[in-house]
């Protein structure tokens, strides 16, 4: 088995995505302090059908860009507290293969990424970033599954027989 040094996580700032970075972050911290890779992917803003439109693309993809840095300074900040090295990674494109790129480019071991757990009709026509990261990464992946608070309620309780 290679060793996990570095770890890369999807960061998409959504419920589930925390769930992912949570678990990053525990496991590098775990396996002796491997390196966290921090990856939000802006995806292209699309140019509006109708040219009435008077929006400033470049403006507000840097704005979008801006943003996302900054939330991802927070995280680090968060998570990294002396205990793990964090690096932070944000690219533009479709998101799967910028992942995959990036996880290649920077020679991460594993990447970590939440899945939000759609089935169906919206699985289908969103398809699943997470899946088709597990289908081109070079490298492991593991997923998170994302159970949302209606999901953790229908969970039984457990006890511990005394």
């Amino acid at each position: 088995m290679q060793p996990v040094r570095k770890i890369l996580v999807g960061v998409d700032f959504s419920a589930g995505g925390a769930v992912a970075l949570d678990y990053g972050a525990g496991l590098a911290e775990l396996l002796g302090g491997a390196e966290l890779v921090l990856a939000h992917v802006l995806e292209p803003v699309p140019a509006p059908a109708d040219a009435t439109w008077a929006v400033d693309l470049v403006e507000l993809e840097r704005q979008l860009e801006e943003s996302a840095a900054k939330r991802l300074d927070e995280l680090a900040t968060a998570y990294g507290a002396g205990k793990v090295r964090i690096t932070l990674e944000i690219r533009r494109g479709v998101p799967y293969r910028e992942l995959v790129d990036a996880a290649s480019d920077l020679a991460c071991d594993l990447i970590v990424l939440g899945t939000h757990g759609r089935s169906g009709l919206s699985h289908m026509l969103l398809g699943s970033t997470a899946e088709r990261v597990v289908r081109h990464a070079a490298c492991p992946v593991l997923t998170i599954r994302y159970r949302g608070r209606h999901e953790e309620d229908k969970r039984p309780e457990t006890s511990a027989a005394g």
